[in-house]
């Protein structure tokens, strides 16, 4: 077995187990609903359902969205990376519930930092890095967005003061392994394949004292 169908198979197999755990889920709790006619535990077992539906439509969709071929070059378009940073922040800022302060620091201007992409990826890309930055706050905090130039690379570093990452952070970079519960374990994966896609490149560390950083290299 060559070592492609190997990390196939190997998928395969996880694809599998996450999608089951959920499904039997469901059904035990359907059941439930059925035998109980005075409708007792009715709400909590319809949270149940809607929950375990929307993790296994979360897992599906970026299980697509991670073994997708490369962007259909029709696809691209001259993307304003900054204003795609700007439109991010503030829709996290308005409708997170936490007390989380947003900065922005840049050298740059607007139509300063194209970039010929898929809108809709790059748009994937920074909402899976600042919804990972809030998850990783508790109840109040701060997330920074730099962009500078170093040499002939534009940068990007998203610094949250969050709790920081497990101290195996190779396993940060591997599908289908998450420490969150209710995780897929794709979100940085699919970041990573993102900015390869382009050129770029996806870097991920904890700071010396609290938090972590996101750094994209274009």
């Amino acid at each position: 077995m060559s070592c492609f169908n190997q990390i196939n198979e190997e998928m395969t197999v996880a694809l599998a187990h996450e999608v089951k755990n959920p499904v039997s889920l469901i059904k035990a709790h359907i059941e439930l609903l059925e035998l109980d006619k005075k409708l007792s535990g009715y709400e909590k077992n319809i949270s149940v359902i809607k929950n375990e539906l929307n993790r296994i439509s979360n897992i599906v969709s970026n299980f697509v969205l991670f073994y997708s071929p490369k962007t259909n070059l029709e696809n691209i378009e001259n993307i304003d990376i900054i204003q795609i940073i700007k439109e991010a922040t503030k829709c996290f800022e308005i409708y997170n519930q936490k007390e989380i302060k947003f900065y922005f620091e840049s050298n740059l201007e607007d139509r300063e930092f194209l970039i010929n992409a898929q809108n809709l990826k790059i748009s994937i890309l920074f909402n899976n890095i600042y919804k990972n930055a809030i998850e990783a706050i508790k109840e109040q905090g701060e997330i920074i967005t730099k962009i500078y130039k170093l040499n002939d690379r534009k940068i990007i570093e998203i610094i949250d003061s969050g709790e920081g990452l497990s101290k195996n952070l190779g396993n940060v970079y591997k599908p289908f392994v998450s420490s969150k519960r209710g995780g897929t374990g794709l979100g940085v994966p699919i970041c990573q394949k993102i900015m390869y896609e382009i050129g770029g490149k996806f870097e991920i560390f904890n700071n010396e004292n609290k938090g972590c950083t996101v750094k994209l290299t274009f």
